[in-house]
């Protein structure tokens, strides 16, 4: 093994360029494979028998195929220099070639590699997806990573894999630049530069990693001595929203965080929701602080509880949406609960509870109206808090959301039009603490009242007045 490595790293610096024989264009120019040094090492057979000669790129296609599991399919090998690696792969794949070198792509046309000249931080022309793209110790030449990557993703379908190997930034790499012999940064068309663990975690961020290893060249794996990150890819499956959570806001810059950070605690991965704020052009700071922490903050010009939560329910993504308020804090299980009920009901609700306890009367209201939701519900003639409750999109649009005009009991009027057309159930996981403010303001028995009226009548009781977002328009 010691001798081995030597004669690699005697092989592996008469690759090293000096920085001023490079006559570069872009991100790897077109006579990288001409250049003095590299074509030396190239004639000799140098490359070829330091690293492995045809030995690698039949390790490479093995690799290749393990990964792949089919015997036939379309590969792209970009920077495939002259086809060595494609020319290892059995006769029933499709291949194909990326190239800027035009030394490279002479060769390759003589081996009848269907190859393009094209530098792929501009674009990878051709009109298909592939079920394989390569890339050996090619990207690391990109001076646009994010770039390169989405190009490479858009060549890619659902069941596609990308097979990467890239140099990797290491305590032994460090040692080689010391003595001149580091090809990662003596290389100056080399723009990415990154460790193992660095490489990774860009990755990650657009790509399924299914495989991952070090390595030193090839399949040679040595601790201490890996000069390679070698990956295995595949295209993240789409985010799937499954719920829309709308907060309607109006200056509610003293509880809109708290509210939003409850939401993103969840014990359902937040890729399976989103989180909304509609806000009715609120003059304090509630905007900015939304932004920072939803997914996305939409803005309407009418005020209203109704029409703020119906215009968030327009950009929702999720077929069940759920609605809270903005000073209420839900608990960990709570877009669990939305799920769960949502599958055999067309709405749900579930408990809630005083945020603040600072009122013995308040407290005692609150499981009143806990134990009056249940019931109503048992009754078929639910009656659920607009700040706690969830329903299917499709049933919402049909019903076209909330009432606006002239209504002050949008969420009362809501669930009795759902009741109408489907089941609704309370599920004790969408559990949520909800603030007391509004209730001090006004007394309790007025809002009992006023909720009993419409309950009979289908009409107000003078209740307008407390409700600062009223609007008739």
């Amino acid at each position: 093994m010691k001798n081995h490595a030597k004669r690699v790293l005697e092989e592996y610096k008469k690759i090293v360029d000096e920085k001023n024989s490079v006559n570069e264009k872009n991100e790897y120019n077109e006579n990288y494979y001409s250049r003095k040094n590299f074509l030396e090492v190239i004639k000799k057979g140098g490359y070829v028998k330091g690293f492995g000669g045809k030995k690698a790129y039949f390790w490479k296609a093995n690799f290749v195929k393990k990964h792949y599991k089919k015997n036939k399919g379309s590969i792209l090998d970009i920077g495939c220099g002259e086809g060595q690696f494609l020319e290892a792969m059995p006769k029933q794949f499709e291949k194909y070639g990326l190239e800027i070198s035009e030394h490279a792509l002479k060769i390759l046309k003589e081996k009848k590699i269907k190859a393009k000249k094209e530098d792929f931080v501009k674009k990878i022309p051709f009109n298909k997806k592939f079920d394989i793209i390569t890339m050996f110790d090619s990207l690391e030449h990109s001076s646009n990573l994010n770039k390169t990557i989405k190009l490479i993703k858009e060549k890619m379908s659902a069941d596609s894999i990308f097979v990467l190997e890239v140099p990797i930034k290491t305590n032994f790499e460090r040692t080689l630049n010391l003595i001149g012999m580091s090809v990662l940064e003596n290389d100056s068309t080399h723009h990415q530069k990154y460790n193992f663990n660095e490489w990774k975690k860009m990755l990650e961020n657009d790509f399924e990693i299914v495989y991952e290893r070090k390595v030193f060249f090839e399949k040679r794996k040595i601790p201490g001595l890996n000069l390679f990150g070698l990956f295995v890819l595949k295209k993240k499956p789409k985010e799937k929203i499954i719920v829309s959570v709308i907060i309607p806001t109006l200056n509610e810059k003293k509880f809109i965080k708290k509210t939003i950070l409850a939401l993103k605690n969840q014990t359902i991965p937040k890729k399976n929701y989103e989180i909304i704020v509609s806000d009715s052009s609120s003059t304090d700071n509630t905007v900015n602080i939304a932004k920072k922490y939803a997914d996305k903050v939409v803005i309407c010009e009418r005020k209203g509880a109704g029409h703020g939560r119906n215009f968030g329910a327009k950009f929702a993504k999720g077929k069940y949406l759920a609605f809270v308020d903005a000073d209420t804090i839900v608990s960990k299980t709570y877009i669990e609960g939305v799920i769960e009920g949502l599958k055999n009901a067309i709405a749900v609700t579930g408990p809630m509870r005083a945020l603040e306890h600072d009122s013995k009367k308040l407290d005692a209201f609150y499981k009143y109206w806990d134990l009056q939701t249940k019931i109503s519900i048992d009754l078929k003639k639910p009656i659920f808090p607009g700040f706690n409750f969830g329903v299917r999109k499709k049933e919402f649009d049909k019903l076209k959301g909330f009432k606006e005009k002239d209504i002050v009991v949008e969420d009362m009027d809501l669930s009795f039009r759902l009741a109408k057309i489907g089941k609704i159930v309370f599920n004790k996981k969408m559990s949520v603490k909800t603030s007391t403010r509004r209730l001090k303001e006004v007394p309790i028995k007025e809002y009992v009242l006023n909720a009993t009226k419409y309950a009979v009548t289908g009409k107000s009781w003078g209740w307008e007045h407390h409700r600062k977002d009223f609007n008739k328009k």
